[in-house]
């Protein structure tokens, strides 16, 4: 391989990178708007409602426990893959670098940023879990 062949594959293996970072990203966050959003709603119901019925109200917490828990490994498992996957753009710009290309040595992802929004969003998950407790153990 010359190095221009070289120097094309790089460039199609970062923007693929990119591009899958990116969308992973753009699914993550869909998901999790809609996924909080129906937290917020259906906790909202509960406490507020007045004709609730709580003798199978335990079934419904069990069921928003185990999905925000799910949610929240997710949210944790996206932090690390961000961090691989920049950790891989920063390797082949390193190898730009390296040959006749000249290439910026900083990943084209903001990856700090990724990072602490996953760990954020996992948190409030957690969170999350503690308000279904509350509603298990105090009005279920």
């Amino acid at each position: 391989m010359d190095d221009k062949e070289e120097i094309d594959y790089l460039l199609k293996d970062l923007d693929l990178t990119h591009t899958s970072i990116v969308d992973t990203w753009k699914v993550y966050m869909t998901w999790y708007t809609f996924f909080f959003t129906s937290n917020l709603i259906v906790m909202s119901w509960v406490f507020t409602g007045k004709e609730l019925r709580t003798d199978h109200l335990w079934l419904l917490c069990l069921f928003w426990i185990v999905l925000n828990i799910s949610g929240a490994i997710s949210s944790f498992m996206l932090a690390k893959y961000s961090t691989n996957m920049a950790s891989r753009m920063n390797r082949i710009l390193c190898h730009l670098s390296s040959s006749s290309f000249s290439a910026d040595k900083s990943s084209p992802f903001p990856v700090q940023l990724s990072v602490f929004g996953a760990y954020a969003n996992g948190a409030a998950l957690i969170i999350n879990i503690g308000v279904w407790i509350y509603i298990w153990r105090y009005i279920g």
